[in-house]
C-alpha cells in the first residue's frame, strides 16, 4: 500500500469502530487484510515519530539515523497533508525580478522570512506579550487546558505564572521561526501586483510531494476577525503554531495562504532553503515582464523538465 492509499484509508479510519463497519467495509472494497496492512502501516509511522521526537531530545540531529528517519517521516508527514488535511499538492510563489531571485532558482532555493518581516505588522505578535489583566481570562484558561495541560498541573490556579512562562516561549518560538509563503493559484492579479511588481515578475509553482523534507510542514492560513483570541471554539481545534504563524485578520483572505513553517535549528542556512530542482513545475511570467529577463530566465532553468506560461495582460 502506498502513502496514499494509507491517508485515504486514514480519512475514514474512525468508521470502522462504529457497529456499521462491515457494510463500510463493502461498500469501500475493502477486505480484511488491507484493514490489518493499513494498521501496521500506521503504526510503523507513529514510531518513526517517536524515533523522531527522542533523537531531537537527545540533541543528535546530525546522525544518520536521525537523518533517514528525518525523510522517512517528512514523506509520511506531506502525504498525510495533502491527502488528508487539504494541503493543495502545488502551490504558488509570486517573485519580483532581480538579481536575488535569479541566484535563488539557479541555485533551486526559496527564502524563509522571520514573520516579523512580513507586510502585516501584526505578524510576528507574541500574544502572551503585554499586560495579564487586559487578556480575556475564559479563553486563556481554555487554551492552556487543551494545549498544555502539564503547565496547568504544575501550575494550577496561578494564571499569571502560566502567563509569563508561555510568554518566554512564545517570544522563543516567534525568533526561531522561518516562513515561506505560497498561494493556490498563479491567476490572481493582487498577487501579481503586490508581490511580483505589477506584473514584471514571475510566479514559481513547486510540487510538494516531489520533495517531502523541504514541503514539511505546510499549513492553511486562517483568516478570522479575532486574531490569536479569535473564537474560542478555535482555540483547541487548532494547534498554537498555526494560530502563532498561520492566522490572519480578514483583510489578507483574497491571498489564500499556504505556509510552509520551519525552525532555524533544523536548517542548514538561517534563511535560505533548497529544494529539489524536480519540485519546480513551471515558471509563470507577469504580463508585463521584459523579454530580456523571461530569456534570463529560462536560460538558467535550461534542461530541467519545466513548463513555461505568459500570463495574459488584463
Amino acid at each position: 500500500m502506498d502513502l496514499k492509499n494509507l491517508f485515504i484509508f486514514e480519512s475514514v479510519a474512525n468508521k470502522l469502530a462504529n457497529p456499521t463497519s462491515e457494510i463500510l467495509r463493502k461498500e469501500l472494497g475493502w477486505v480484511e487484510q488491507e484493514v490489518i496492512l493499513y494498521q501496521q502501516m500506521s503504526s510503523y509511522y507513529r514510531s518513526i515519530e517517536e524515533k523522531m521526537k527522542s533523537l531531537i531530545d537527545q540533541k543528535d540531529i546530525t546522525s544518520d539515523a536521525y537523518l533517514e528517519n528525518r525523510r522517512i517521516y517528512a514523506d509520511y508527514k506531506i502525504n498525510q497533508c495533502v491527502y488528508v488535511y487539504g494541503i493543495p499538492r502545488k502551490v504558488y510563489r509570486y517573485l519580483k525580478f532581480n538579481d536575488k531571485t535569479i541566484e535563488n532558482l539557479a541555485n533551486n532555493q526559496l527564502w524563509f522570512s522571520n514573520s516579523r518581516n512580513f507586510d502585516d505588522n501584526k505578524e510576528g505578535y507574541n500574544p502572551f506579550k503585554g499586560r495579564f489583566s487586559d487578556i480575556d481570562k475564559h479563553k486563556f484558561d481554555l487554551f492552556v487546558k487543551c494545549h498544555y495541560p502539564d503547565l496547568l498541573e504544575k501550575n494550577g490556579t496561578n494564571r499569571e505564572h502560566m502567563y509569563n512562562i508561555l510568554e518566554g516561549v512564545y517570544e522563543e518560538l516567534i525568533t526561531t521561526t522561518r516562513i515561506c509563503c505560497f498561494t493556490r493559484s498563479p491567476y490572481m492579479m493582487n498577487m501579481w501586483d503586490e508581490y511580483a511588481e505589477q506584473g514584471k515578475g514571475i510566479c514559481i509553482c513547486l510540487d510538494l510531494l516531489e520533495d517531502p523534507e523541504f514541503s514539511t510542514i505546510p499549513f492553511k492560513v486562517i483568516y478570522n476577525k479575532g486574531g490569536f483570541w479569535g473564537p474560542s471554539f478555535e482555540i483547541c481545534n487548532e494547534f498554537p503554531i498555526e494560530r502563532v504563524f498561520c492566522t490572519k485578520t480578514t483583510k489578507w483572505e483574497d491571498q489564500k495562504e499556504i505556509r510552509i513553517i520551519k525552525q532555524v535549528d533544523f536548517m542548514e542556512h538561517r534563511n535560505l532553503v533548497s529544494y529539489k530542482p524536480s519540485a519546480l513545475k513551471s515558471v509563470f511570467f507577469g504580463s508585463n515582464v521584459l523579454e530580456k529577463d523571461v530569456t534570463r530566465v529560462k536560460q538558467i532553468l535550461k534542461g530541467q523538465n519545466i513548463e513555461f506560461y505568459h500570463q495574459e495582460s488584463p
